[in-house]
């Protein structure tokens, strides 16, 4: 059993990726060591691969077993189950079934898109680095190595028996410049700061004041960002005075972070009846719809960037929650819940009156008349100097070439 073959194994397949040859300069020496110094199964005590329905767990008989499927570069799910509030397949479904429609609740993420982030966030010796949602803590030891004993990394994690098993899994690489803290990472205070860089490892609804107000002028934060319907857009944001401006962003898939900034979730017309009438009136209107392909199957990501758009040009985009196992429908709903335009595959539907779905409809042909550009397209800046009221956030500026929305 060579872990450290392995490894090396794993690296070549890493070096290949388009994300190492996507930044300006190949993932650095610091963070190849970081991955090295910290083995992969020594933070994967009990996983199991994605496609997957039962957990595996890691005992010293059995490791040489789990090796080849440990490194790989493939996101690995830490054991079963949703985060508190997600729904859950039907136990009737069978096992393989029920396992790919449930939401896990944290990952070991995909080893090539981790150290392109790192790599993004740019960390440098003797920093210290905030980890927001530090899972099994093998990001948080990889930057722990990255900023040197003069550096100092704090990773907060809302799960209990994450955070125990990471502080376990730090303390047998002798890792003494990682801290992990048990908590809400958007609620608590932030010990330790201010921060050199903020590195937020799950999909968040919004950017709190509180990240803003614990990194440091200069710094990068770095946070994936969830469309509603599905899917983020990891933006990696400076703080420059009162403000966070955007200089790089790509798309993603994460896990849903937990807690006071987590997303929204979709509207479920089971818990509101005016809603529920709207979706079951007769369409007032029906026209055909494309979105990069035909029927259900992939509806999520085949519309990800249009909802993107209507994210950040229209604020009445709504997620609403449909029954399993239709992927979640998406649309435009006016406040008084007299007017809606939803998208479904291959079709925009109108309920009430035409007010929504004249936005949505013109909204999807200033969309094809930019040709269709991708959410990452838009800057994005949050400017926190509103002292007076304290806003839990910033007032968020997108802006694509002449398209500029201000919340």
């Amino acid at each position: 059993m060579d872990v450290a073959a392995h490894q090396a194994r794993l690296w070549q397949l890493i070096a290949a990726q388009p994300w190492a040859t996507r930044s300006p300069r190949p993932i650095r020496d610091a963070l190849r060591d970081g991955f090295m110094a910290c083995p992969r199964h020594l933070f994967l005590q009990r996983f199991r691969p994605q496609l997957e329905a039962e957990p595996r767990t890691i005992t010293a008989r059995t490791l040489a077993r789990h090796l080849p499927v440990i490194y790989v570069d493939a996101p690995l799910v830490y054991g079963p189950g949703d985060p508190p509030g997600r729904p859950t397949a039907t136990s009737a479904q069978p096992s393989v079934v029920r396992h790919l429609l449930e939401l896990p609740t944290a990952t070991c993420s995909q080893p090539s898109f981790v150290l392109h982030l790192l790599e993004l966030l740019d960390p440098q010796p003797g920093q210290r680095i905030l980890e927001i949602g530090s899972g099994g803590g093998w990001i948080a030891g990889i930057l722990g190595h990255a900023v040197g004993a003069t550096g100092a990394i704090t990773g907060i994690e809302v799960l209990h028996a994450l955070a125990a098993a990471s502080r376990a899994s730090l303390a047998h690489c002798a890792l003494a410049n990682v801290t992990i803290v048990t908590g809400d990472g958007a609620a608590v205070a932030l010990a330790g700061g201010p921060f050199d860089r903020i590195l937020v490892s799950a999909g968040a609804g919004t950017v709190p004041r509180i990240w803003f107000d614990a990194l440091s002028d200069g710094g990068l934060l770095l946070v994936p960002l969830t469309v509603p319907g599905g899917g983020e857009e990891v933006y990696l944001l400076r703080r420059v005075g009162d403000r966070l401006c955007s200089e790089d962003a790509l798309p993603a898939w994460f896990v849903p972070l937990v807690g006071a900034a987590a997303t929204a979730a979709p509207l479920d017309p089971a818990t509101m009846p005016d809603l529920a009438r709207l979706l079951s009136s007769r369409p007032t209107t029906r026209l055909p719809a494309w979105f990069g392909g035909a029927g259900a199957p992939f509806f999520t990501a085949r519309t990800m960037a249009f909802r993107s758009f209507l994210y950040k040009t229209e604020p009445g985009l709504r997620a609403i929650a449909q029954p399993a196992p239709a992927a979640t429908a998406f649309g435009l709903l006016n406040r008084t819940l007299t007017s809606l335009a939803i998208c479904r595959p291959d079709t925009i539907e109108g309920h009430g009156t035409r007010i929504m779905i004249d936005r949505l409809t013109r909204a999807y042909c200033r969309w094809t008349g930019h040709f269709m550009p991708p959410g990452v397209a838009f800057a994005l800046t949050i400017d926190f100097a509103d002292t007076r009221r304290r806003r839990a956030t910033g007032r968020w500026h997108w802006r694509l070439d002449k398209i500029t929305r201000r919340d």
